[in-house]
Parts: C-alpha cells; sequence; structure tokens
C-alpha cells in the first residue's frame, strides 16, 4: 500500500508542475445498511478522489478510502482502499486507461490484495466501444486466488439542445477458480447506464443484473473481495454543478446471495460527494 501512494503521490506531483494541468478533488462519504445478512449490520465509509489533467491528452486519479464494519457476535472489520489511474488520449478516438487497486484489510484471506487494469475505448460520431479487463490476486488465500474480468460495452452519446444524453450497455464475464463454496468456472452478468447533463444537472441511473463473484466495478475504483455471489443492483443520483463546485447525491441498492443462510441478502446505501476544480 505505501508504494501504491508514493507512486500515486510522484504521479500528482509531476503533473502539478505543469502550468495547463487542473487539479480536482472530491471527499465523500457513505452510509450502509445491510438487511437479511448473517454477520453483517452497517457500515460508514470515508474517502476522498484526488485527479489532475491537462483535459486533453491525459489523466492522473488517486482515490484512498477507509471502510468501518460493524458485524454482528463479531468484531469491527476495517479495510482500506487505494487505487491509482493513468489515463492517455492519443487522439481525439482513441482513450487508453491502466492503474490498480490495493487492500489493506483486517480480513487475513484478502488482505494485500491487488488488482490490475488495463482498458480502451474507440469513439467514433455519437458511438463508442471498448473493453475492460482486470486480474485481481489474493496472494493470503488459501489457496491463492487469482480472478480475471473481461468487461466491453458500447455506448452512445446524444444532444438535444442543451440536453446531453449518454447510455452505455456492458458486459461482464469474471472467471474464478475453484475455492471454498464455490466452483470454478465464468459468471456472466448484464449492466445498463442512462446519464443526463442538462443545465448543471445530472442525472444518473443504472442496474445490473447476473452472477457476480470477487467483481470490480466503477472502472477499478471498487473492488469486491468477499466470497459471496451477488445477483442485482441498481444506483440513482443527482448532481448540481454551480462555479465548478459539484454536490453529488447517490442511492445504491445490492442483492447478493448469503451463504451462511443460504438465502438472499441486500444493501442500501447513501453516498454523498463534493468536488471542486479549479
Amino acid at each position: 500500500m505505501k508504494l501504491l501512494l508514493c507512486l500515486a503521490l510522484l504521479l500528482l506531483a509531476f503533473a502539478a508542475r505543469a502550468d495547463r494541468w487542473h487539479p480536482y478533488v472530491m471527499p465523500y462519504y457513505e452510509q450502509i445498511r445491510y438487511g437479511d445478512s448473517a454477520f453483517k449490520d452497517h457500515a460508514q465509509v470515508a474517502g476522498c478522489y484526488l485527479a489532475v489533467g491537462d483535459g486533453m491528452t491525459q489523466l492522473v486519479e488517486v482515490d484512498a478510502e477507509r471502510m468501518e464494519l460493524t458485524r454482528i457476535r463479531l468484531p469491527l472489520y476495517h479495510q482500506w482502499d487505494t487505487t491509482v489511474a493513468y489515463t492517455r488520449y492519443p487522439s481525439a478516438a482513441w482513450r487508453v486507461r491502466l492503474g490498480g487497486h490495493y487492500i489493506d484489510a483486517d480480513d487475513p484471506a484478502t488482505d494485500t490484495g491487488r488488482t490490475a487494469f488495463l482498458g480502451a475505448t474507440y469513439t467514433r460520431g455519437a458511438g463508442e466501444v471498448g473493453c475492460d479487463a482486470y486480474l485481481s490476486d489474493y496472494p493470503r488465500a488459501r489457496p491463492a486466488l487469482t480472478i480475471l474480468q473481461t468487461s466491453p460495452h458500447v455506448g452512445v452519446t446524444l444532444t438535444r439542445g442543451r440536453a446531453i444524453w449518454h447510455a452505455v450497455l456492458t458486459a461482464h464475464a469474471i472467471r474464478t477458480e475453484e475455492m471454498p463454496g464455490f466452483r470454478a468456472g465464468t459468471r456472466l452478468s448484464g449492466e445498463g447506464a442512462l446519464t443526463l447533463d442538462a443545465a448543471g444537472w445530472t442525472l444518473h441511473g443504472s442496474a445490473w443484473a447476473g452472477r457476480q463473484l470477487f467483481a470490480v466495478r466503477n472502472d477499478g475504483f471498487t473492488v469486491y473481495n468477499v466470497a459471496e455471489e451477488h445477483l442485482a443492483g441498481a444506483v440513482a443520483s443527482v448532481s448540481r454543478t454551480v462555479r465548478g463546485a459539484t454536490v453529488t447525491l447517490q442511492l445504491q441498492h445490492e442483492r447478493w446471495h448469503d451463504a451462511l443462510r443460504d438465502d438472499v441478502a441486500y444493501s442500501t446505501s447513501l453516498l454523498g460527494l463534493v468536488g471542486v476544480g479549479w
């Protein structure tokens, strides 16, 4: 984790020296409530996202967050997640992104878990097509665990007056090895997202369904490191931007199979973000 943080600081320091680069900072806080879970009660997450880019050819992103999970008849659980990503725009049509995610957790099986990701997107006119690949490794799990996820997507952007609509369809294929309680195989899921930007407001909604195990979400910023099979989820958010500052509220609902209860459990979370760029 220290190595990843040092790399992130070096990238940000290098980027900030260039006059044409502009920083963006976004602290956030999230409350999560669990239902019908055998051992999860509630959790809170606090973190900060930093980005420095020139708005034209490249972008450096760093995110660090801390989660505190209150468990049923178990001690408090703590976890740190750190993500570093670099995006390059070789031309107006292409975007290439790579990065890594590191987990520092109380859970001995997934502590020191790391994820490397690489993706590319091609845009032509209003349409886009791309694919992201995520390779996760948990060296302290017994046996050691490696997961490969591929997520191809297609999207379209339409402008109607002052409103901009952006729709994306994504497929996820997660290949896992055999582990206690789960067979080796590929789990498939599909996701749809729709975003509207108009007059300083941004409305976003997305939903997914299928099967996911140790999935990577949110372009590598979210890594699910608990051995539980997720079944479906939905997200809705609203953002308001005024004079370079953006305030966002996001509501998320997730359902998964609780192996200890052999039943479906769920979580509902409320996330608040405040972003400022200059």
